[in-house]
């Protein structure tokens, strides 16, 4: 690439606005955002992840486990400290306030777009301002990046850019100034994305490649970059390697399931290598025409494609395309062929062609992809008009920026929308992602739980017979799907339809004997249905693979009390105290089952014990007060009966048997 001498720089006298544009224009995109919830991939990450939950406590295992082993131990093969680390001090300083995180998610992602500016100001230090600001800009407003901002958990690859704009920013101005403490902090933010996000190893190639479109910077001292940044990123990959390989659990396996990403799991190489190549095409559209988004493309969104599919075959052309332009003219420093390696190598992981991962694709893995999407829109058109007055020119090239940023931007601002809590985006996306089994699921899930907590008795039912559909979908789609049909069953219980309940818990049994939370619901089933022996006999499976779950021993000991097997609803309720001793509920039932049986003394104990928990709960002193009648402590059922009208003077059952006593 030849160095053009800047001659008129129509922006040089509003320099000093240009930060302040950008930062604004970001935060204006997602300003709607800021009173979003907590959203899809957030829950597992904060709210159900034991390490964030404890704060500052949790640092320690956050930075010695794997991503998710916050939840319950579950490997998945990932290492990203860093942001959960943040989510951990969020929750100790703002107890879980999701407001604060997009707010913080929306300045981080400005901030970061505003140092891609002075990284680029600096790399392209002979140009007119309009092009490292129309990069940074066109970076800005693309709608694919709607889900790292708007979504909690996207400030993984936030951090990641973070880490990558900064350590641009700093190389570039040691490669001028010499300064050591710039080099420092270049390799300190260099770090920083490593510890963010896997994917940025591939910044050690980029780096170099961005530094290497300013023709001052030579050969030897781009390559010493590469070289100082190399040690950094073999030690965290040989970190990455010995926390994930020393955790108890192995790779969950789940990661790489038809669900996941069908092209891992088929075994069919045709396929597996089909599909590869033709997600190559499916990408590159996205980045040029990012509509419709949705926040699932699972099995089966994507369907797999043979080697001699017409997609496959176009993807090959491309990849070989972008090689060839790549190959021949990075030496030369060829502006294309610098775009086409950063392409190439921001896609290298989601492409899935040097190892597969744990999803098909997403929208985010595009993230970084924008960047070179946007070096090429405005340096092609500068160099397309390189001819034009140079003034007339600039002029273009700002309207363009304009007019891509108004759109892009705009698109990008009615799209948060959708992430404002889970039903807002599941049902945004249902209409272009029907194909996807877990997005039918996660709708199909999301209505149920919101049908529990609606008052509407018709708009409960409306929403649990959608439900239904939603997740019969995603079982039609994906017959294997376990908790689709476990959550179906759920769906069915709550339309008190008891016996289709139990039929769809005994086809999932038949997909998979083993899977230990069918077995618990399927109980659940059999006890609303009054089938109170079925339900003890499969909640001893379910016990027999979960034996800590004090619920499952309460519900046998509530199913034995219905089947006037009181002996046996103790030795249950027995179990589940030893699991739960402070829970006020099995304390209750405990106390019953024994009066039942004339052990008035345990009885009284267990009703004591809850009572201490909860002091002026009237059922449970009722249970008490009759536990003395039943012992002819009638002084203490006295008091006790009084302490209840005390608490509720209209109770008539304490007021008809104070007058009992009376007589």
């Amino acid at each position: 690439m030849e160095a053009n001498k800047k001659q008129i720089d129509l922006l040089a006298p509003y320099k000093k606005y240009l930060l302040a544009i950008i930062a604004v224009c970001s935060l204006l995109i997602y300003s709607n955002t800021f009173n979003h919830g907590y959203v899809l991939d957030d829950h597992s990450v904060i709210l159900q992840h034991s390490h964030v939950q404890n704060g500052f406590s949790g640092l320690k295992s956050i930075f010695t486990s794997n991503y998710r082993n916050g939840q319950n131990g579950f490997n998945d093969g990932l290492y990203r400290p860093l942001s959960l680390a943040t989510f951990a001090i969020e929750e100790e300083l703002f107890e879980g306030n999701p407001k604060i995180s997009h707010v913080l998610n929306s300045m981080l992602y400005a901030i970061a777009c505003c140092l891609l500016f002075l990284s680029f100001k600096q790399v392209f230090d002979q140009y007119p301002l309009i092009i490292p600001l129309g990069i940074a800009l066109l970076f800005m407003a693309h709608p694919l990046h709607t889900e790292v901002v708007a979504n909690i958990k996207g400030r993984d690859e936030l951090l990641a850019f973070l880490g990558l704009t900064a350590c641009l920013y700093f190389i570039s101005k040691y490669l001028v100034k010499a300064y050591m403490t710039h080099l420092l902090l270049g390799i300190f933010f260099f770090i920083l994305a490593l510890f963010s996000k896997e994917s940025a190893v591939t910044y050690l190639l980029i780096i170099p490649l961005i530094l290497w479109m300013n023709i001052a910077y030579p050969f030897k001292k781009v390559i010493k970059v590469f070289l100082i940044l190399l040690p950094f990123t073999l030690g965290f990959l040989l970190l990455r390697e010995y926390i994930i390989s020393g955790m108890p659990n192995s790779i969950d396996p789940g990661n790489f399931g038809l669900l996941n990403n069908p092209i891992a799991a088929t075994e069919d190489s045709s396929l597996r290598w089909g599909s590869t190549f033709a997600l190559q095409g499916k990408m590159l559209q996205k980045l040029l025409f990012p509509f419709p988004l949705i926040h699932d493309y699972s099995y089966n969104q994507l369907p797999l494609a043979a080697l001699n599919h017409i997609s496959s075959i176009l993807g090959i052309l491309l990849l070989i395309s972008l090689a060839i332009v790549a190959i021949w003219g990075i030496l030369k420093r060829r502006i294309l062929a610098i775009i086409a390696a950063i392409y190439l190598l921001s896609v290298a992981i989601p492409s899935q062609i040097i190892q597969t991962i744990g999803v098909q694709f997403a929208e985010r893995l595009l993230f970084l992809a924008v960047l070179p999407l946007a070096l090429l829109v405005i340096l092609g058109f500068f160099y397309l008009q390189k001819r034009t007055n140079p003034k007339l020119n600039q002029k273009r090239l700002i309207g363009l920026v304009v007019v891509l940023v108004i759109f892009f931007g705009f698109q990008s601002f009615v799209r948060n929308k959708a992430w404002a809590n889970n039903l807002t985006l599941y049902q945004t996306d249902i209409e272009h992602a029907s194909n996807s089994a877990r997005a039918n699921y996660n709708l199909g899930t999301e209505l149920s739980e919101q049908a529990k907590i609606t008052s509407k008795q018709l708009l409960r039912k409306e929403m649990l017979q959608n439900s239904a559909n939603h997740l019969r979908k995603a079982i039609q789609i994906y017959p294997q799907y376990l908790d689709a049909y476990n959550n179906l069953g759920i769906v069915y219980k709550l339309m008190g339809d008891y016996p289709k309940a139990i039929q769809v818990y005994l086809a999932n049994i038949k997909n998979d004997s083993e899977y230990s939370k069918n077995y618990y619901n399927l109980a659940t089933a059999y006890y609303d249905n009054n089938e109170f022996r079925k339900a003890i006999n499969s909640m001893q499976e379910y016990v027999s693979r979960n034996p800590t779950n004090a619920d499952a021993y309460l519900i046998m000991g509530k199913a034995a009390g219905n089947l006037k097997d009181f002996e046996s609803a103790v030795n249950y309720l027995n179990k589940a105290l030893q699991i739960a001793p402070q829970r006020i509920d099995i304390l209750n039932f405990h106390g019953m089952a024994n009066g039942m049986i004339g052990r008035q003394d345990q009885a009284e104990i267990s009703f004591k014990k809850a009572l201490q928990l909860e002091p002026n709960r009237a059922d449970l002193l009722m249970n008490l007060a009759l536990c003395f009648h039943q012992q002819e402590k009638f002084e203490e059922e006295i008091q006790t009966l009084q302490k209840i009208l005390r608490i509720d003077p209209n109770n008539q059952t304490a007021k008809n048997q104070l007058q009992q006593l009376s007589k």
